[in-house]
């Protein structure tokens, strides 16, 4: 009891909430161990080449005799059809490595990091996507055939190489050029590497870099203008479905579509190049804003849903 004025007694004043400390502002996601993956993938496909001559050497003795042989079973190995399937799977099994690796040393969860999450929108959704990506392919195809796009020796070479393999080595191409891409590169680039950069610089800019970086990894620029304009597209789906799922599936659709083309005789397109270059944009430019439209207004969403719950 505290007295007033007048002498009497007033009750004690009551005391004060305990003051709740306000935590620490997270720490902003460091982005050079992204970096460093990628350029540790890199290293992954120097050593699918490398994979390549220790085959030849194991495979031919004859190589250790001196360095001018070892010289010419190396040059005779990269020239063998079977050559781009070992190299395949190596790069492939390193990605996969890289990814699990170094989503196990960050700080947030394995499943989080790669974005091994159930999708949400709907397999309508995924279907939708399958048909962009699908037409997508079909764009790059017609642009080829038009001379819009500068000759590529490395697709070349691939189409040649696929092009003369025969019996199981076809199974062995549709499993590392047709699916693995699907799975691994999807882990690297669309889990671990776009989920980094999203972390520290949002969905658009970190699905953007993402892709840009897939692209210039294929070290060619008409496969890598097509695998930066595919990584965006399935990037900004890998954000619209909170999950890498979508993306694989599209992705190892793709690149099966393309090895079993590859694998056959038949490369031409039916039809005229322009007219079906025309309706196929067409199809990838709604596809994309039917994916992307949601995420784009996400404010907008936000008001008119306030403003729906006011009271008027």
């Amino acid at each position: 009891m505290t007295p007033d004025h007048d002498g009497q007694l007033l009750p004690e004043p009551p005391p004060l909430p305990p003051q709740v400390p306000i935590p620490p502002p997270l720490p902003r996601e460091p982005v050079w161990p992204v970096f460093l993956v990628v350029f540790l993938s890199l290293v992954a496909q120097v050593m699918g080449l490398g994979l390549i001559g220790l085959v030849a050497i194991l495979r031919y003795p004859e190589a250790r005799e001196s360095p001018e042989a070892l010289r010419v079973v190396l040059t005779q190995a990269t020239h063998e059809p079977q050559a781009i399937l070992i190299g395949a799977t190596g790069v492939m099994l390193g990605f996969g490595v890289l990814a699990f690796g170094a989503a196990s040393l960050s700080r947030h969860p394995i499943a989080e990091t790669l974005r091994l999450e159930r999708p949400q929108g709907g397999p309508g959704l995924v279907v939708l996507a399958l048909v962009g990506i699908l037409s997508l392919q079909t764009v790059f195809i017609a642009a080829d055939e038009l001379g819009w796009l500068p000759e590529s020796s490395v697709l070349q070479e691939m189409s040649t190489k696929l092009g003369s393999l025969s019996g199981p080595e076809k199974l062995w191409a549709v499993l590392v050029i047709g699916i693995a891409p699907g799975i691994f590169e999807e882990l690297l680039f669309r889990g671990y590497i776009q989920t980094g950069f999203r972390r520290r610089w949002g969905p658009w800019v970190g699905s953007f870099l993402a892709a840009a970086l897939f692209g210039l990894c294929h070290l060619d620029v008409t496969q890598g203008l097509f695998a930066a304009i595919m990584g965006w597209y399935l990037g900004l789906l890998t954000e619209r479905t909170n999950s890498l799922f979508p993306a694989v599936l599209c992705h190892a659709t793709n690149n099966t579509v393309a090895t079993v083309m590859a694998l056959g005789t038949e490369q031409n397109m039916p039809g005229r190049p322009d007219v079906v270059f025309f309706f196929a944009s067409l199809v990838v430019l709604l596809t994309a804003y039917r994916i992307v439209g949601p995420m784009a207004t996400p404010r907008k969403q936000v008001d008119a849903a306030s403003d729906f719950e006011s009271p008027s």
